[in-house]
């Protein structure tokens, strides 16, 4: 049960990578008027979940492992 839990975590960050490999881009306009391209906001969301979920999820994958572990 908990295993399923941390991998519906990743899939759920891991979508993030898929426009990034289709390469769509574009380019969108904020209320002030500054304009972003769409490829760099998803390259930086992929940063950000890089080094949070993935590291979230490895550090629940260690303790899973740890208490799976016979005493």
């Amino acid at each position: 049960m908990r295993l399923s839990a941390i991998l519906l975590y990743v899939c759920a960050g891991l979508a993030h990578v898929t426009p990034i490999l289709l390469h769509q881009s574009g380019e969108i306009t904020d209320a002030a008027g500054h304009v972003w391209r769409i490829y760099d906001l998803r390259a930086i969301t992929v940063m950000i979940m890089l080094f949070t979920m993935i590291f979230t999820t490895m550090l629940a994958g260690f303790r899973l492992a740890d208490d799976d572990s016979p005493p």
